[in-house]
């Protein structure tokens, strides 16, 4: 298992992977190999379509994964302050820390590498 630290070492990308219909940093694409968090890449890619119509959160969606117990609470949002367009409550996921992933676009990125 990764740490949070193991994904301070990212910064800009080399290079852009596809993963579904988003695209993802040399960040995100190791946090998802490394860190088992795949599924979490499925969920932002599962609402790319209804984020593209929004043209605000299209331009930057702020993501976020909390550990809740054995589970996690995953949001969407526009910016820090705002209310979540998305709230998705998982009984069970893989996750040893919080995670914040930002997604402009179609590029879904660690925040060090914005």
């Amino acid at each position: 298992m990764i740490t949070q630290s193991d994904l301070q070492q990212f910064y800009g990308t080399e290079q852009h992977y596809r993963y579904l219909n988003i695209l993802i940093t040399d960040g995100v694409k190791y946090l998802a190999d490394e860190g088992e968090c795949h599924w979490l890449l499925g969920i932002i890619a599962s609402f790319h379509h209804q984020i593209k119509r929004n043209g605000r959160l299209y331009e930057f969606c702020l993501w976020q994964a909390e550990r809740k117990g054995d589970g996690a609470i995953i949001t969407a949002r526009g910016d820090t302050n705002e209310p979540a367009f998305l709230e998705q409550h998982l009984d069970y996921a893989e996750l040893t820390f919080n995670i914040k992933l930002y997604q402009c676009g179609k590029v879904v990125m660690l925040p060090s590498e914005y």
